[in-house]
């Protein structure tokens, strides 16, 4: 696992933050944040990038940001498969975390960007799904993983958490 705080200047992360706030952005509502659970942990989404193929415009808005992360964690930005949006509201009486998953089967890494900040912390689990550590979002913070290891997101407290996941194919 690699953290990188302040992976991008002030300017951008608040241009992001601004941008993924901003009430024109094209959130869909996702029964499931992971898709893969018999239980409804419900969540926003929006894929811009998906199979390599720019899907939306908003792909085309991160491009200089997407170039900025995958240099910063030596990833070669071809190898960008998908890139997801993730907006998680805070909800009463939730679990301690969302359903444990993979992203997908392929190897691949995963950059997990925080955009702003929040209480709704990942968890990753080791193969047993056990809780080996867990990380609260912070605003302009990246952190890239093996996409073989379980994580899940969590429900906030207070205020939204939004999250910028990539995968990179190895």
């Amino acid at each position: 696992m690699k953290i990188i705080e302040n992976v991008f200047p002030d300017s951008i992360q608040n241009y992001i933050e601004s941008f993924c706030f901003d009430q024109n952005f094209p959130w869909s509502f996702l029964k499931d944040s992971a898709h893969y659970s018999k239980e409804d942990y419900p969540s926003f989404g929006h894929l811009s990038i998906d199979n390599f193929n720019i899907v939306s415009n908003v792909g085309m808005v991160f491009e200089i940001p997407m170039a900025i992360i995958s240099d910063s964690f030596g990833l070669n930005r071809q190898n960008l498969i998908r890139e997801r949006f993730g907006m998680y509201l805070p909800l009463a009486n939730t679990s301690l975390h969302n359903n444990p998953h993979v992203d997908m089967q392929e190897p691949h890494n995963v950059v997990l960007y925080y955009v702003n900040d929040s209480d709704g912390d990942t968890f990753f689990f080791d193969e047993n799904k056990n809780i080996m550590e867990r990380m609260t979002p912070k605003k302009g913070t990246a952190i890239m993983f093996d996409g073989k290891t379980f994580h899940a997101s969590s429900n906030p407290s207070s205020k939204p958490r939004i999250t910028l996941n990539l995968n990179f194919v190895t």
